[in-house]
């Protein structure tokens, strides 16, 4: 059943809130940040302090009325942000008076206007108080810049009524500086909605993974940028794969700044609903205001419903909420799918999100501090935790999770890349129905990399995708593959320094009780070589220019045309090394931006803009035909089949759609003989649509 979220009436942002929000005051060289949450819109009843320049640290309790304007609790939570004690922390926060285990807040006014009195408890002797004057009704604020391509359509408000609502929901227009504001946070537009002009908005225009990183760069790059800032980019479709659909994508590290850049994909929410739709422009709407909150929500580090517990948790109280009526849900995932959801979603987020937008440690919900999913207070689960997630109910496993590199050994070079393939396999007797980018989607899983089994990370992807909860049928044996390119993410290289590397993969997959399990797969190893004796300094040398941010995202996102800095550093790769593995890698990287025309994001006359470099196919096809047909074998054993068939497809489409059938026809052709003689059985369905595409090719050239 859903979990039904009740629907207040106040609301912060019209000036109802009386005593809830922020106080603050800078005295003995210290300044504390004082967030009363005790009133007003969905109020959680928690008080936190923030200590934000000498020993910096965050602490939570929970409040409850101890008389007329005054609120005692006890202190669950408290995060040091130097490694101090608690203790260490307790004195430094109380004006040197010592630890403490409650807070009372008594809330009074005088001449200069509100403020907060914060008392400092230890059982049950009072050891003195600080006066914090008002400064918002609001708990945190942030400034938004929202630019969308010229024709593309956007919504930035809802009206409730067009469409049926939850009883207690108020007819109203909806804004997200409203819902922002309900959930505790002031957004300040820093200027109207921008139109970006430029060819890049044409009528089929599509967004490339490439392009819209190197966008998000550009902006960001023209400033020093603020930490509690945002840029929210209306284009109009994301360049899928067949089958896909994408509605946002959320980026996370652009250089310095971290969870600051999202795009909304348009054209696709709208395409989501047939013409014949009832209500259809209503829906749309609704569907489009949901979904730029969604992304903007995960801009502020919150995770969607189901995934939770899938990462770090802040707290040990985090709970998963796949039925949660909350904008960062999907509603096709809830128990009675769509339907369900839209009949009882109030428009806001659920209470644990509330807790943590509003009071968890700055860093962490800051666009400009934590990586996504990451600081949360606690470490990446170990092997064990995940099985046992794994095994929560009795139900037997339906789905089977493997993890493969194409390699007689799974070895690679020193500087190689790594891509791991991942097959989910239908062990069941019966037909087993999965969302179809279960594999694609990031927030599905959770990854574990550990280096000489001792030191384990957690990957975390440079963007947060959101796709379209569309399901697909495997039936019994029947597989769906994809790949991860898993050596570089928002917090660095992951896999780099030579040793051995244990990867495990949990995905999560709903059941068909509408409950989700995680499917966890078995620990796989690889190996990472030294570099050889014969060029050992030379290697070493240039791999500290490899290994760094630039080249880990030119490689992740196959390519850019704005880290100018990191493709010199892949051009002399291929000079000096031209015989090694990650030579392909980069050649990749280096000629799949030119496969077609590239849009920029440029800052002209006040103003971002669209600018297209022109595509130089020819000289890109040629080199990738290089690496792609003439050493197939090689590509293949470095690429991996997956990657490998998937960038030929991308060639010969590129080679069709100008004419040059003849080369499509060989490039699609190679990857037959080249599965063929690596004695790789491809799945019928693939076989068949290469096969199918060869002689369309033919007839066509």
């Amino acid at each position: 059943m859903l979990q039904l979220i009740k629907q207040e009436d106040k609301n912060m942002s019209n000036g109802d809130r009386v005593v809830s929000g922020l106080y603050k005051k800078t005295a003995y060289g210290r300044t504390l940040e004082v967030r009363l949450d005790v009133d007003g819109t969905y109020s959680q009843m928690k008080l936190s302090l923030t200590l934000t320049n000498t020993s910096p640290g965050t602490w939570i309790a929970d409040m409850a009325s101890a008389g007329n304007n005054r609120w005692e609790g006890d202190v669950w939570y408290r995060k040091s942000q130097v490694g101090a004690t608690n203790d260490e922390m307790d004195t430094v926060v109380s004006l040197n008076s010592g630890p403490f285990d409650k807070l009372l807040a008594q809330y009074g006014t005088n001449s200069s206007g509100a403020y907060l009195d914060v008392h400092f408890i230890n059982q049950g002797h009072d050891y003195g108080y600080w006066r914090l004057p008002k400064i918002s009704d609001y708990f945190r604020e942030t400034q938004l810049e929202l630019d969308h391509e010229e024709g593309v359509d956007r919504w930035l408000t809802y009206d409730t009524s067009s469409l049926p609502r939850p009883a207690g929901v108020a007819a109203e227009e909806l804004s997200l500086e409203k819902i922002y504001g309900r959930a505790g946070i002031e957004i300040t537009r820093s200027s109207a909605v921008n139109a970006v002009p430029g060819a890049g908005a044409g009528a089929n225009a599509q967004w490339s993974r490439q392009e819209l990183h190197d966008a998000m760069i550009a902006n960001w790059s023209r400033s020093e940028g603020d930490p509690w800032a945002m840029w929210v980019f209306f284009a109009k479709e994301y360049e899928n794969r067949p089958g896909f659909v994408t509605f946002g994508i959320m980026f996370d590290t652009i250089g310095a700044h971290e969870r600051s850049g999202t795009a909304i994909f348009s054209q696709a929410i709208a395409d989501y609903y047939p013409r014949w739709t009832a209500n259809r422009n209503a829906i749309i709407q609704r569907h489009h205001f949901r979904t730029m909150i969604h992304e903007i929500g995960h801009a502020f580090n919150l995770l969607h419903s189901w995934q939770k517990t899938l990462g770090t948790r802040w707290t040990a109280s985090v709970v998963n909420e796949p039925n949660a009526g909350s904008f960062m849900n999907y509603p096709r995932r809830v128990a009675g799918g769509a339907d369900a959801y839209w009949r009882d979603f109030a428009f806001r987020f659920s209470d644990q999100e509330l807790l943590f937008l509003r009071h968890a440690p700055e860093s962490f919900v800051n666009t400009g501090a934590s990586a996504f999913d990451t600081n949360h207070g606690e470490t990446a689960p170990t092997m064990e935790l995940m099985q046992e997630l794994s095994q929560q109910d009795d139900k037997p496993a339906t789905l089977q999770l493997d993890l493969r590199v194409n390699k007689e050994r799974p070895v690679f070079e020193f500087m190689e890349p790594v891509n791991i393939e991942l097959k989910l396999k239908n062990i069941s007797n019966q037909a087993r129905e999965v969302n179809q980018a279960i594999l694609k989607d990031i927030g599905h899983m959770t990854i574990n990399i550990t280096r000489d089994r001792t030191d384990t990370k957690q990957y975390r992807s440079y963007s947060q995708v959101c796709y379209a909860d569309q399901k697909i049928t495997l039936q019994p044996g029947e597989s769906l593959y994809d790949n991860l390119f898993l050596s570089a993410g928002s917090l660095g290289w992951y896999i780099a320094d030579p040793g051995m590397y244990e990867i495990t993969v949990a995905v999560s997959a709903a059941r068909e009780d509408d409950q989700d399990k995680e499917i966890v797969s078995a620990s796989f190893s690889i190996i990472v070589l030294r570099p050889s004796l014969q060029r050992k300094r030379e290697e070493e040398k240039l791999a500290q220019d490899v290994f760094n941010d630039d080249v880990g995202r030119i490689l992740a996102f196959q390519g850019s045309n704005i880290l100018g800095s990191g493709n010199d550093i892949l051009h002399e790769l291929t000079d000096r090394f031209p015989q090694a593995n990650a030579v392909t890698h980069a050649e990749v990287a280096l000629e799949v931006p030119k496969l077609k025309d590239f849009k920029t994001m440029e800052f002209e006359d006040g103003q971002n803009q669209v600018k297209v470099k022109d595509a130089k196919l020819e000289e890109a096809s040629q080199k990738l035909q290089k690496v792609l047909v003439d050493k197939g074998a090689e590509a293949a054993n470095t690429l991996g089949h997956i990657g490998f068939q998937q960038l030929s497809d991308q060639l010969s489409q590129e080679l069709s759609d100008k004419g040059a059938d003849e080369s499509a026809v060989a490039v699609e052709e190679n990857v037959l003989k080249v599965m063929d003689e690596r004695g790789v059985k491809l799945p019928t369905k693939v076989k068949q649509e290469i096969e199918s595409k060869v002689e369309a090719l033919k007839k066509k050239a």
